[in-house]
């Protein structure tokens, strides 16, 4: 509801003006498959420097850059769809699994990541060493359907 994909069936979100809100899906929609994965991080910024930045320290190494999609592994399309997300300038992060399908190595590069990031995290996980690494106080008590944040 907060990313905007579904309707609350009772009260309202609101959400600032001006806030940027990036969702990371399971099923990892929000990629073009017809683009190279360095086509698809250009959709987000024109900055060639941050790009290659953000590709290396998520461990995208530069042969992955010029392939599609299609020819990437479950892990590096997970971290091209969170570097997409860091890049595009988002406020707010919503991750649903992003731990799902990663060897360890990659969820090191993505923790690593998500320390460095600024804005809120808001994150849907069984994994907790990821969500004790990212420092998401698993203390907060979880809301309902029907809660508010």
């Amino acid at each position: 509801m907060i990313a905007g994909i579904l309707e609350p069936d009772a009260g309202t979100i609101t959400i600032g003006v001006g806030v940027r809100v990036g969702y990371y899906s399971q099923e990892i929609s929000d990629i073009n498959m017809e683009l190279t994965t360095l086509a698809n991080l250009r959709e987000v910024t024109g900055d060639q420097t941050l790009i290659h930045r953000q590709a290396k320290y998520l461990g995208l190494i530069a042969d992955e850059l010029h392939k599609k999609p299609a020819e990437l592994s479950r892990g590096q399309l997970t971290k091209l769809a969170i570097a997409k997300l860091i890049l595009n300038d988002n406020q707010i992060l919503i991750l649903d699994e992003p731990t799902n399908h990663l060897d360890i190595a990659s969820r090191e590069r993505i923790e690593a990541a998500l320390q460095h990031y600024h804005g809120a995290i808001l994150v849907a996980s069984h994994d907790e060493y990821f969500l004790e690494q990212i420092k998401i106080d698993k203390e907060i008590p979880v809301l309902g359907q029907r809660g508010t944040i």
